[in-house]
């Protein structure tokens, strides 16, 4: 990440592919270790007070939010190899003219040992790092070499029909983004790469790196997707005779919205405020078996239970049991927004409800 802000510092004009591998690398990864997080944890993760739970929670809709990763996946796919898929298609469209154009042949001929000869070029140089590095520079070199080829050899293969075979664009992607990650590293390293924990970390990294990479290259071709083709057909034929009524429906579906059966919002967490619509029975019940609503007709309004006890002798049951280790809720009321907001949540709703109340929103926690 901090390589790729580099290029926007220096203000290059196009880091369109940095930093959509960015986004889904760190997205991923971030995952993976808020994951292995709680796995550790155990259900010690499960805890609010633990804080685990939140950032899982948070953690999981960055491989959704601004481009999910998938969708990302296919356009680094695209993008990053466009110029080459041009160049051979170039050279394909060309081959007729060779006994008018000569000089196709020194493009031509590699090209072709390389995809039917199996025959590679020779690595890209990488000569700008530390001595004690450039064994790693040599290997990132072989890997930037490996990359370019089986690129071409996955187009060679499936043709035209790489364009819809998102599973093999993936795999490619993936092998692109951990070399990207392997670049950043090594630059990294290279300015420190006498520090023993961080060589030590980066090494296991380059490792880790060309495993990921490697497997990447065999699955581009040996793989399961005929199969998973097969299945998903059959799968949504049998979907489509089941009864959207049965179901929760997405509100976002473009073709079934609306036709999904209700679902219960008894457990979800609301906040009080001014939203559009009118309350549920629920809601009412709960205000009218508050304590204010109770002492509404017994001599006049009483303050909040929430304010309560600011300047009267009867502590607020918001924040009592502070200091001793009692209620939740107190003893989170400072540790954020959200602490905050549960506090509230815990609160009963104002002691006065206006003749058309507008219904509680749902939590979005």
């Amino acid at each position: 990440m901090y390589l790729t802000t580099g290029m926007l510092d220096r203000h290059d004009d196009d880091i369109m592919l940095e930093t959509a591998v960015c986004k889904v690398f760190c997205s991923e990864m971030g995952w993976r270790a808020v994951n292995d997080a709680m796995q550790i944890m155990g259900g010690e993760g499960y805890m609010t007070e633990n804080e685990v739970e939140r950032i899982f929670r948070d953690s999981r809709i960055n491989l959704i939010v601004e481009g999910a990763n998938e969708v990302m996946q296919s356009f680094i796919f695209a993008y990053g190899g466009k110029q080459l898929a041009e160049h051979m298609l170039g050279v394909r469209e060309s081959i007729g003219q060779v006994y008018r154009r000569p000089a196709l042949l020194k493009v031509a001929i590699p090209l072709a040992a390389e995809l039917y000869l199996g025959i590679k070029p020779r690595s890209p140089a990488v000569t700008m790092v530390d001595a004690s590095l450039r064994p790693v520079g040599r290997r990132f070199a072989r890997l930037v070499r490996d990359l370019s080829h089986n690129f071409k050899l996955a187009s060679r293969y499936y043709g035209e029909a790489i364009v819809w075979r998102q599973a093999v664009q993936a795999r490619v992607a993936d092998a692109a983004m951990w070399l990207y990650a392997f670049a950043c590293t090594l630059s990294k390293l290279d300015r420190n790469p006498n520090d023993p924990a961080e060589r030590d970390a980066a090494m296991h990294l380059f490792d880790l790196a060309e495993h990921e990479i490697r497997r990447s290259f065999r699955e581009i071709f040996q793989h399961t997707d005929e199969s998973m083709q097969s299945a998903a057909k059959s799968a949504m034929a049998q979907i489509a005779q089941l009864p959207n009524s049965d179901y929760a429906i997405p509100e976002a579906s473009p073709v079934a919205r609306g036709t999904g059966r209700k679902l219960p919002q008894d457990g979800i967490k609301r906040f009080p405020g001014p939203v559009t619509g009118s309350p549920s029975v629920d809601t009412q019940r709960d205000i009218a078996s508050s304590p204010s609503a109770r002492t509404q007709g017994a001599g006049g309004p009483s303050p909040s239970p929430c304010t309560q006890g600011a300047g009267a002798s009867s502590p607020s049951p918001c924040t009592q049991g502070e200091g001793r280790g009692e209620g939740s809720v107190a003893r989170h009321r400072d540790e954020g927004r959200r602490q905050k907001t549960e506090s509230e949540h815990f609160c009963p709703l104002p002691s006065a409800l206006p003749t058309r109340s507008p219904a509680p929103r749902r939590a979005t926690m």
